[in-house]
């Protein structure tokens, strides 16, 4: 029987008993202690009990011929790096019980097809990241969140965003060079504008999305104009900066007929502060609505 004390983790990568084709973890097991079965690298199946609620962080790590677990009924939390770099790990379904899935959990697994519990709200950072064959996966409606780079360098062709989540981190999506479709269903929904891309190529210049049969548009990625400001402020050039930027706004917002002109606070959240965290589709340049399960697929500008 396997001795699952914490403190022999790091040794069980030469432990013959542990680091075996098929491991039985020991009825009445709870948690898998971290990095227990770290770099086992000739584990092939694992039969956890249904006592198990708990795998510690790294607990598989690095495990290169894992094939198949089956996740217990009642297991609840899985941690981070779990099962980082499981590389012929193809196939999971995880069980409706689990709250939480750590960072960088299945980050370079060989995963195919991944069933998520229906009852999680938050998909961590790098948690699906370069899973170079998983082209497809069904986001919950139950999830709130979507975390910098939880699919980047995936090898999804299509996603769908459910009305629910409410922010989207930077790069969730970067990298993924075969995603062509995407379906947001709420335009409430704000996706995080940071250095990198939101999606692969999104960068104002060369591709863009476009709603399916319609003239709907999500503008640029990156302002690089704006980042060059708030660069120069960061470097302690603001008399240049503001300068610059009363130019801008001087050309961009003239005062009106009653020679009236936009309030300073109004311009600094429209350059600024909204333009860093959410995009808004636009028509002619007017802001619009999003009706609910309407397709985004990319387009090249040449």
């Amino acid at each position: 029987m396997i001795d699952m004390s914490p403190h022999k983790a790091y040794s069980n990568r030469t432990n013959p008993e542990v680091n075996t084709i098929e491991v039985h973890i020991p009825a009445g097991t709870t948690n898998i202690p971290n990095g227990f079965f770290a770099e086992c690298k000739n584990i092939e199946r694992v039969y956890l009990p249904e006592s198990v609620q708990y795998i510690g962080e790294g607990a598989f790590r690095d495990c290169s011929r894992l094939q198949s677990i089956h996740f217990p009924s009642g297991l609840k939390e899985i941690g981070l790096m779990a099962f980082w770099n499981c590389t012929n790990l193809r196939n999971i379904t995880i069980p409706d019980t689990v709250v939480k899935i750590g960072n960088d959990c299945f980050n370079g697994a060989g995963l195919t097809s991944v069933t998520l519990p229906s009852k999680l709200e938050v998909l961590e950072e790098c948690v699906f990241s370069n899973c170079s064959a998983l082209h497809t996966i069904v986001i919950p409606e139950s999830i709130k969140e979507i975390h910098n780079r939880a699919f980047y360098g995936s090898g999804l062709h299509s996603i769908r965003i459910p009305a629910n989540v409410k922010v989207v981190g930077e790069g969730a999506f970067g990298g993924c060079e075969k995603l062509t479709d995407i379906t947001i269903c709420s335009p409430n929904t704000k996706f995080v504008k940071c250095v990198y891309p939101m999606f692969v190529g999104f960068d104002g210049f060369t591709q863009r999305y476009k709603l399916h049969g319609n003239g709907y548009s999500i503008p640029s990625g990156l302002r690089y104009g704006k980042i060059i400001v708030a660069g120069m402020l960061l470097c302690g050039f603001s008399l240049y900066a503001l300068l610059g930027f009363f130019i801008y706004t001087k050309f961009k917002y003239p005062r009106n007929q009653y020679g009236q002109k936009e309030p300073w606070k109004n311009i600094v959240v429209k350059e600024f502060i909204r333009p860093w965290y959410e995009r808004v589709p636009v028509l002619d340049g007017m802001k619009i609505a999003l009706p609910d399960h309407l397709l985004f697929y990319r387009l090249n500008n040449k």
